[in-house]
């Protein structure tokens, strides 16, 4: 059985995507709202990814370094559980040096995810 852990469960994105999973052969979704697993709160994170096989990254919201640190938050969290794969919802031309905010942001949570193994 592949444990599926999709964040941002109750959003329009995620909520499609935990949908688009739920009762599929050899699949389990787990839901992540921030309910049980704010992205602010890295224990809970942690808690949360424990026997999860893949993630399913749906992007933070608001500010930038905001977004920046709830995706740090997450990598973390995927490198203490060993997480083998994740999924995000980047965006093309991530650049650290880039002048667009989210284009950073993207590169930089690309770059910790890639840390994280």
């Amino acid at each position: 059985m592949t444990r599926i852990a999709v964040t941002g469960a109750r959003g329009r994105l995620g909520g499609q995507i935990v949908r688009l999973l739920d009762g599929r052969d050899g699949v389990e979704v787990v839901g992540l709202t921030r309910a049980m697993a704010d992205y602010d709160d890295r224990p809970a994170l942690v808690a949360a990814l424990a026997g999860v096989d893949v993630l399913v990254l749906v992007s933070s919201d608001g500010e930038a370094e905001r977004v920046l640190r709830h995706h740090l938050n997450l990598a973390e969290a995927v490198a203490r559980n060993g997480v083998g794969q994740v999924v995000a919802l980047s965006s093309v031309d991530v650049d650290v040096d880039s002048p667009f905010c989210y284009a950073r942001v993207n590169a930089l949570t690309e770059q910790a995810l890639d840390e994280a193994g």
